[in-house]
């Protein structure tokens, strides 16, 4: 199951948005997990997503969140002709058409593909670096 989530800048337009949705996903057979939050909230739930969509109005927070969110989550923008018409159908197309991965599938085919190149998982510093340099460098409190 996908975990996406809506953002817009109280959480009410997005929570329409995605009930209408997720009914559009249910009558297709689609299994999604949906949730609208405000934009006040977007940043606490970067890690628990695999997609976020941000409303038009939050274009100037899609490069933040894209720089604070890992690897595994998408942001993308929720067109405006969508999000003015609450349509949960070609909102659902829009998530269809990105292809997404869950977190699992992420992590099974970034081992996978450690593995066929050779990487442990140990940092790549450690053999640069000395014992007493690492020591160094780490923050201190």
């Amino acid at each position: 199951m996908v975990n996406i989530i809506l953002c817009c800048s109280s959480g009410m337009s997005t929570s329409i948005l995605s009930k209408r949705t997720k009914l559009a996903a249910d009558q297709q057979s689609i299994s999604l997990h949906i949730e609208a939050v405000d934009s006040t909230l977007v940043e606490r739930k970067l890690e628990q997503a695999e997609l976020i969509l941000l409303g038009p109005h939050l274009k100037y927070k899609l490069e933040i969140l894209r720089n604070l969110a890992p690897l595994s989550t998408r942001i993308e923008m929720i067109d405006k002709a969508i999000y003015q018409s609450f349509d949960g159908n070609q909102l659902l197309k829009f998530i269809l058409s990105l292809d997404l991965k869950t977190k699992k599938e992420i992590e099974k085919s970034t081992k996978e593909e450690s593995e066929e190149k050779g990487w442990t998982n140990q940092s790549p510093f450690k053999s640069y670096f000395t014992p007493e340099m690492l020591e160094a460098l780490r923050w201190k409190r």
